[in-house]
């Protein structure tokens, strides 16, 4: 099972943590092994397709859901969170993807629209 009962003081960060950890730029980092890009898109258009969806489908649950979000917890690589923090977890990776491509985007050499 993902998610279990965990008692509060096992959580290792706090909401405001996580969340500025994942959306510093200031440290790289490298991704999980399950996370790496695994050639499962081949066009732009699919990759997007699918963010959509999962992300509509995220909202979807975060709208409806009844589950006990800070009683059940997820073992993350970097310690015990909360199933409340896994939902910030996923809006801090899209905003940390986000300055990423800005940075590239905003890089001299970026090719620039004619």
């Amino acid at each position: 099972m993902l998610f279990s009962i965990a008692d509060e003081g096992e959580i290792a960060f706090q909401d405001s943590m996580l969340i500025r950890i994942l959306t510093d730029r200031s440290q790289k980092s490298k991704t999980i092994g399950v996370l790496e890009p695994n050639g499962k898109y081949e066009t732009v258009s699919q990759a997007l397709k699918d963010f959509i969806k999962q992300r509509e489908d995220h909202i979807d649950y975060v709208k409806k859901t009844k589950d006990p979000l800070r009683t059940s917890y997820f073992d993350f690589p970097f310690g015990k969170g909360d199933a409340y923090q896994v939902i910030l977890l996923l809006a801090a990776h899209t905003e940390r993807h986000t300055k990423q491509i800005r940075e590239v985007m905003s890089h001299k050499d970026f090719p620039k629209s004619k």
